[in-house]
């Protein structure tokens, strides 16, 4: 409809109105002339991303599955080396010291309290077996709030 020449466009902050020589042209709404243009295209990048995030999704899946495989891995490993040491010395690891070693591994961080929660011993039978294992197994590096625990093989 404005196939017509215009002589002057002036642009408020909500309303755009065209003055034409001679005719009255309404004016339009600039929110609502915004929106039918880039609601659309916004829309359209929408559903691409949409897409994209689909197919990306399903790769990052497939990743941490790996990653999952290869942790869950060296778990295993690092149990059998210290297993292997501990026959070296000819001591042998409880069921309980290797839980808290496997807890240890998974997190490093992880303190008595949690480590008694999972483990289902009291925090003093956990302290017991950490001071048994340390310097052999275990160190920890830092302070007792803020440090964290390393193992050694």
């Amino acid at each position: 409809m404005l196939y017509l020449f215009y002589s002057c466009l002036l642009v408020t902050s909500k309303k755009c109105h065209i003055f034409a020589i001679g005719l009255n042209v309404p004016s339009f709404r600039t929110d609502e002339f915004i929106l039918k243009i880039t609601v659309p295209k916004v829309a359209e990048n929408v559903q691409k991303q949409a897409g994209n995030v689909t197919e990306n999704g399903g790769k990052v899946a497939e990743n941490h599955n790996g990653v999952a495989e290869k942790v869950a891995e060296n778990h295993g490993k690092v149990t059998e080396r210290l297993r292997e040491k501990a026959a070296a010395l000819g001591e042998t690891l409880t069921a309980n010291r290797i839980k808290i070693l496997e807890l240890v591994i998974e997190n490093p961080y992880i303190p008595r309290a949690d480590l008694a929660n999972n483990v289902g011993i009291s925090e003093t039978s956990i302290y017991r077996n950490i001071e048994a294992m340390r310097g052999k197994y275990l160190r920890r590096v830092g302070p007792d709030k803020g440090g964290f625990w390393e193992i050694i093989i």
